[in-house]
């Protein structure tokens, strides 16, 4: 099914896949109870952006990993909500189908809203990523600009100019052109 090279289906993709195909049927059949609609319509909407924008090939398969972990707590805590008169559900507006004392809609919304905020985190930690490195490129080409303006200061005031044309020979044109604009502006 999946390549050596990562490509080609993989199996958090089909689950992916198959998440989406059910919640459009859940969507059409049960277009009339609006929880049940909005909550499929939201899972849909985030699987969707998943897979067309390509983040779901970096961390999909772990997420699928720590979203069993994040329903056992979900299980407990909304298990307890919905047991007692603290929360209560429409049953015309949701699927009527119940685990425990919770709708089978709110796992759907918290899959929804989970995987959103799972794709917010890595984007953001994506860019970071990519911010952390421009910045070090930044600081090592600042860093050989200062180099280089500190050697030829030393040749500047030296005053030998056999060693700027060795430096200019090496291929340090930026250097080359640093030191030739001190020597002029002397």
């Amino acid at each position: 099914m999946t390549t050596s090279t990562g490509e080609g289906p993989t199996f958090h993709r089909w689950i992916t896949l198959l998440l989406g195909v059910f919640f459009i049927l859940l969507a059409i059949v049960f277009h009339d109870r609006v929880y049940t609609l909005v909550a499929s319509l939201f899972g849909l909407v985030v699987i969707v952006i998943q897979l067309v924008t390509g983040a779901h090939k970096t961390y999909l398969s772990l997420f699928y990993v720590s979203l069993l972990v994040c329903l056992i707590s979900k299980f407990l805590v909304n298990g307890v909500l919905t047991s007692l008169p603290v929360v209560s559900y429409n049953d015309f507006e949701n699927l009527n189908f119940r685990f425990y004392t919770i709708p089978a809609d709110d796992f759907i919304y918290f899959f929804g809203l989970f995987i959103m905020n799972t794709t917010l985190y890595e984007f953001r930690k994506q860019v970071l990523i990519k911010v952390e490195k421009m910045t070090q490129a930044t600081l090592i080409t600042t860093q050989e600009l200062i180099f280089k303006k500190l050697i030829c200061n030393q040749l500047i005031t030296r005053s030998r100019t056999h060693d700027i044309q060795a430096f200019w020979q090496r291929g340090d044109r930026d250097a080359d052109h640093f030191c030739r604009a001190q020597i002029h502006c002397r």
